[in-house]
């Protein structure tokens, strides 16, 4: 194998399968391959657009432990997999958070 260029890509590594046909088949999930799909899971920084906060304050407050953290990926980095569940509790807790404050 050589290393052209200034990127290595091990093809076995990114769980590909070779297929009769001598082409390669993706044995990841769907969100992964494509990131348009409809249940790709959001990044943090897109939660935090869609509910008003800035990334680093949503992230402050879910270390704290003030909003629910969403599932984790199983293998590292650990990244958080939000989903429209996810953020509609999030949302909920936002509120009433709010409705607290006001009192």
């Amino acid at each position: 194998m050589s290393r052209s260029g200034k990127y290595f890509v091990d093809v076995m590594s990114l769980g590909l399968t070779k297929t009769e046909q001598g082409t390669y088949d993706w044995d990841m999930p769907r969100y992964i391959r494509d990131p348009a799909s409809p249940e790709r899971p959001l990044k943090t920084a897109e939660v935090a657009r869609i509910v008003g906060l800035s990334q680093r304050h949503l992230v402050r407050r879910l270390l704290k432990g003030t909003l629910p953290e969403p599932e984790r990926s199983p293998n590292p980095p650990h990244y958080r997999l939000w989903r429209t569940r996810d953020i509609e509790a999030l949302r909920i807790a936002l509120r009433t958070d709010q409705e607290e404050n006001e009192k």
